[in-house]
């Protein structure tokens, strides 16, 4: 992996951490940003390794499915972890009213653990083709 997809999955390990951090401390929301980013963090190396930029986070969420899951080179339950973890995220972010329980944001952690490692997974196996 090249030094640009290594500082993405460090930002990564280090917003999954900051999340446990947060969780621990029952703050959920901003658990929840913190899982979301360590996710879409993962998605910016796997497209800095196909040489992809986006501008917008919609725009990598789109190539991610399109590149990665519609060619079953990821599994789906991936896209549905970007889906349950970005709209949590917008609703902790955004939204007065949002409320979300701890064991619900300790399940969104627990899965953006599993999405990073399994974008770290498929990463080093095709580094080292």
């Amino acid at each position: 992996m090249n030094l640009e997809i290594t500082k993405y999955f460090q930002k990564s390990f280090d917003c999954l951490s900051d999340a446990a951090y947060l969780l621990e401390g029952n703050r959920l929301e901003a658990s929840c940003n913190r899982s979301y980013y360590a996710i879409f963090d993962a998605i910016q190396a796997l497209l800095i390794n196909e040489d992809i930029a986006t501008k917008s986070h919609q725009g990598a969420h789109t190539k991610f499915r399109e590149m990665f899951i519609k060619s079953s080179l990821l599994p789906l339950e991936l896209s549905e972890i970007l889906s349950e973890s970005f709209s949590s995220r917008q609703g902790s972010d955004y939204d007065s009213d949002f409320e979300i329980s701890k064991e619900d944001v300790k399940r969104i952690l627990d899965e953006a653990t599993f999405f990073v490692n399994t974008v770290q997974t498929y990463l080093t196996n095709v580094s080292s083709l």
